[in-house]
């Protein structure tokens, strides 16, 4: 029972790209007939208490496993439903949809990868993963019923769409936090984000310094230049060796890097090498903040905006979908929702909340999308990230689909970091990533934050959430 798009579903729409698709023994997804019938349109949705939930882990690595043995270069791995647009209960109930490199794979071959499974319904598209990313005086006071234009304001207020710009570099720009508390007597406050955020890479370093190396020099050689046409004093003698001293060390500093390449790409080159373990991804940082930073006064703690993008009656009519759910609804003040308790793993499998089917809706506000809402997925879903050296790094992740496709996607680049919450504030995860052929990802990837707090704490025992305020 094996089916595969004809061609590679680069939309990432679910729909194939010339209407013929290989099946056998599986019902045809239905299709319009006639000179002018348009085609139809369909959307991801989660997948709940399916069958193969107990075994997923295991099934989906032999699934990865095996698309490795017939070198397909494959991204991601996202156990979902399909329904039609507008439809919540879905017509294929589970849909093995599996992202490949763009123009990596030919139609053959993904043929022959989908023979693979032949209890599987499989659909392959073009698909990479991104890790979605993007000093001076105090973060500014936000309050949204006060201020002209709050989302604007937000990027620059301690709320949790905060942005963060590591290391004073150009290459990432994230968005989001989650405050924690440190400590019994002497408390300490540090934010959680990811840690791609938080730290560059090996190659921006080597990049950065080599570009130093070259300003200097040529300081060098102009203070030289300077010398020869007249004697050089004493202070022109110590700008000259203070550069010359600052080129050494960034010399020193780019071996010491390359050092450590070449003893990852020697020695955790084979696969065998680098698998530590088949978890979540390790992408995540503590910083701590300084005090005098917060204006702790006007300071809202572990709150999100979720006012961005949605009106008041849109997010609770999208949120709480039921007639019964909205009857004691009132929305978050201001449109700060607390960030309050934890979604459990059992939770996000099996959720209890329905939108005329069992769905897990999720709300987050990030620097590049501000507010969305999107369906949490209740199967994990495996990513691979391959890098400039050949390395390979598999993980699993929880997957966020788009609510719907006029709202448009979850998340894009940017937005890493950023805290995704269910209706009631329960914190759900920490986004890290998507995929996708464009910078609006069709899937999110979220570490969870039940797994998170577990891995926190083996760090700093004595943490917990900041306060309520």
């Amino acid at each position: 029972m094996t089916s595969v798009f004809a061609k590679l579903d680069v939309d990432g729409d679910g729909k194939t790209n010339d209407a013929s698709r290989l099946t056998t023994s599986l019902p045809a997804w239905r299709e319009r007939t006639g000179p002018e019938a348009y085609r139809i349109t369909r959307e991801a949705r989660p997948a709940y208490d399916h069958p193969i939930a107990d075994q997923w882990h295991a099934i989906g690595t032999s699934i990865y496993q095996f698309l490795d043995s017939q070198g397909v270069k494959w991204t991601s791995i996202d156990p979902v439903a399909f329904a039609e647009e507008g439809e919540v209960e879905p017509f294929c109930p589970l849909l093995m949809w599996i992202g490949v490199h763009p123009k990596s794979l030919i139609y053959d071959a993904a043929v022959a990868a989908a023979g693979g499974f032949p209890e599987i319904e499989v659909a392959f598209r073009e698909s990479v993963i991104n890790r979605s990313v993007a000093t001076g005086p105090k973060l500014l006071p936000f309050n949204p019923l006060r201020d002209p234009v709050p989302e604007l304001l937000k990027p620059f207020t301690p709320t949790l769409g905060l942005s963060i710009a590591p290391l004073k570099t150009p290459y990432y720009e994230g968005t989001g936090a989650l405050y924690l508390r440190v400590g019994n007597t002497d408390k300490r406050t540090v934010l959680l984000t990811a840690a791609h955020v938080a730290r560059p890479g090996l190659q921006q370093c080597c990049h950065g310094h080599a570009e130093s190396i070259d300003v200097w020099n040529d300081n060098i050689a102009r203070l030289s230049e300077q010398s020869a046409e007249r004697e050089e004093d004493e202070e022109m003698a110590e700008k000259r060796q203070e550069y010359v001293d600052l080129v050494n060390k960034a010399r020193k500093k780019i071996e010491k890097i390359n050092k450590l390449h070449n003893y990852v790409t020697k020695f955790w080159a084979t696969p065998k090498h680098r698998i530590i373990a088949h978890q979540f991804t390790h992408d995540w940082a503590l910083i701590e903040l300084y005090e005098e930073k917060i204006s702790w006064d006007s300071f809202k703690g572990n709150k999100v905006y979720v006012g961005e993008n949605l009106s008041s009656s849109d997010y609770g009519k999208i949120m709480l979908p039921r007639p019964e759910d909205q009857a004691g609804y009132k929305y978050p003040r201001d449109g700060l929702l607390q960030a309050y308790g934890v979604v459990k793993e059992k939770e996000i499998r099996s959720p209890q909340y329905l939108d005329g089917h069992k769905c897990l809706l999720v709300v987050k506000n990030g620097m590049a999308t501000g507010t969305t809402v999107g369906r949490v997925n209740g199967l994990y879903s495996f990513t691979r990230v391959y890098t400039e050296h050949g390395i390979q790094q598999t993980s699993v992740e929880v997957a966020v689909l788009p609510y719907d496709r006029r709202r448009g996607a979850f998340s894009a680049s940017g937005d890493s970091g950023a805290i995704v919450f269910e209706r009631g504030g329960g914190i759900v995860g920490m986004l890290t990533g998507g995929s996708g052929t464009t910078e609006a990802t069709d899937t999110t990837y979220l570490t969870p934050y039940w797994w998170l707090e577990e891995q926190i704490k083996k760090v700093l025992p004595v943490s917990y959430l900041y306060d309520d305020v």
